[in-house]
């Protein structure tokens, strides 16, 4: 490292592990999830993360900023009400049909449990990963990209994630 990169990790060291501190990518998902802290607080207590609420309350409040004010565009995104109609063609709604059946067999609702399931789909659909996730984002946010997809729904009840599904396969 250079001199000066030495004096910029020295600024940022806040004294604290990594895992004392929530995860500011995935904290800017769950802020577009859920309006109330509390709310994103019992999702990551539910998930088995426990923080400081000082910290915590602090860094949702600054992840909302950043949302509000600073994300692109392509970074920005709402959650589609339980029967919003998506237009999917055959290949689509085989993926989201698989899917449905692949997260209805989950055992654990973890976000690697839900990507794995979520490839799976993709594969038995015989589409491409890049067109098979289009497909599922297109179900949940109206878009053809979005966040991590396994943290993304890990963050929603997933009782509202299989009714979803469960929709727009037409189920």
């Amino acid at each position: 490292l250079d001199e000066d990169q030495v004096t910029l990790l020295n600024i940022s060291f806040t004294g604290r592990k990594n895992d004392e501190i929530p995860d500011y990518r995935h904290l800017t998902t769950l802020v577009q999830i859920y309006s109330r802290d509390e709310q994103i607080e019992k999702i990551l207590e539910k998930n088995g993360n426990k923080y400081d609420p000082h910290i915590l309350h602090e860094r949702i409040k600054q992840a909302r900023h950043w949302v509000m004010n600073y994300a692109p565009e392509s970074s920005r995104f709402h959650i589609l009400d339980e029967n919003s109609p998506v237009n999917l063609n055959e290949d689509g709604k085989k993926v989201i049909c698989n899917l449905m059946a692949n997260i209805k067999s989950l055992e654990t609702w973890n976000a690697e449990a839900i990507h794995e399931a979520a490839r799976k789909a993709i594969q038995q659909s015989s589409v491409s990963p890049s067109e098979g996730f289009s497909y599922i984002y297109r179900v949940f946010i109206g878009k053809d990209r979005g966040p991590r997809l396994g943290f993304f729904l890990e963050g929603m009840e997933r009782d509202k994630v299989e009714k979803r599904l469960s929709f727009s396969c037409g189920a």
